[in-house]
């Protein structure tokens, strides 16, 4: 297994050992649960905001932008011509009138 999945299991193991879930804690500021958290104080709207800002990352998945770089034909080379043919014949019309 690779190094990532190696210090992950170290983090479980430890979070085990101690009791303590950082994602949990994280969730329990998010919804301003300081009971949960063993607080007598509120948990402010900005720390509840910071808390679920980050908490979405584990819950969504983030978005990222994608670069097209693709020719993209609307109509076949025939298709274009008889389109160029129509818009010619058009402006013939509208000159002869």
């Amino acid at each position: 297994m690779g190094l990532k999945n190696k210090i992950n299991r170290e983090v479980d193991a430890l979070a085990q050992k101690t009791g303590c879930n950082p994602l949990e804690i994280l969730f329990h500021f998010a919804s301003g649960n300081s009971v949960a958290l063993g607080m007598t104080l509120a948990i402010t709207p900005d720390q509840r905001l910071q808390a679920a800002s980050q908490a979405a990352k584990y819950v969504y998945p983030q978005r990222r932008a994608i670069e097209v770089n693709a020719d993209i034909e609307y109509f076949s080379e025939k298709e274009e011509e008889e389109i160029e043919a129509i818009k010619a014949e058009f402006k013939r019309l509208k000159e002869d009138s």
